[in-house]
């Protein structure tokens, strides 16, 4: 079975490897860019599931990320889960992604990274 291949876009590379770490110990490929624009052109150029992608990013915002990504037909099929510690939970659902907000634990990662890849699936109904 092909593995999930997760996107993280965060700037800050302790943190963007420490969640690779935690996410490549649950099973899945994991690949970090540390600038939004490296990431939406590795997110058009390979196959990915998930992005997971910071708000505050120094070259363009996780919010304009979000905007390429929903107008680009080749990649408007992958979630993005944001990541702050900017924000309030409430404000971000209105943005249409979900979000984790920082500080979250690895639980809350995985568990918000899961529920996202299993809404994507195709539902197959019983024979």
């Amino acid at each position: 079975m092909k593995k999930d291949k997760i996107l993280i876009i965060e700037d800050e590379i302790e943190l963007g490897n420490a969640l690779k770490i935690i996410l490549e110990l649950k099973g899945f490929d994991v690949v970090v860019a540390n600038r939004g624009k490296d990431g939406l052109d590795f997110a058009k150029s390979n196959s990915i599931s998930l992005i997971l992608c910071d708000v505050h990013l120094p070259d363009i915002s996780g919010y304009d990320i979000l905007k390429a990504i929903r107008i680009d037909e080749s990649i408007q099929h992958i979630p993005l889960i944001f990541m702050t510690a900017f924000a309030e939970e409430h404000e971000m659902e209105e943005v249409g992604a979900p979000c984790l907000i920082k500080p979250f634990t690895s639980r809350d990662l995985i568990a918000t990274v899961t529920k996202q890849l299993e809404s994507k699936q195709p539902r197959t109904e019983p024979a």
